[in-house]
C-alpha cells in the first residue's frame, strides 16, 4: 500500500583529493572508481529506490605543488513507512 509510505531524498557529497605530478589523472581515476562502485548497486542492497549522480566537478591547482580534487554529488531516493523514524 503506497499511501502508507513516504519518499525521502538524501543528498550525498563525495570529495576526492590527490597531490603530485599525476594528480589530475589520479583524481579522474578516483571519480571513475567511485561512479563504478555506486553504479554496481545503486539501490544500496535494497535500502534505496535509486541513486543518481547529478553533478561532478574537477579542480586543479598548481601553486607550488600540483593538487587536484573532485566533488561528486548524489541524490539517494528511499522510502519508509509513514511515521517511521529514518
Amino acid at each position: 500500500n503506497t499511501t502508507s509510505k513516504v519518499n525521502h531524498n538524501l543528498s550525498l557529497e563525495v570529495h576526492l583529493f590527490a597531490a603530485g605530478a599525476t594528480s589530475d589523472t589520479t583524481v579522474r581515476q578516483l571519480v571513475a572508481d567511485c561512479l563504478k562502485a555506486i553504479g554496481t548497486d545503486n539501490q544500496w542492497s535494497g535500502n534505496a529506490i535509486m541513486t543518481r549522480n547529478y553533478s561532478d566537478e574537477l579542480f586543479a591547482e598548481h601553486k607550488g605543488m600540483k593538487i587536484a580534487d573532485a566533488v561528486l554529488k548524489f541524490q539517494i531516493l528511499y522510502r519508509t513507512d509513514l511515521f517511521q523514524e529514518t
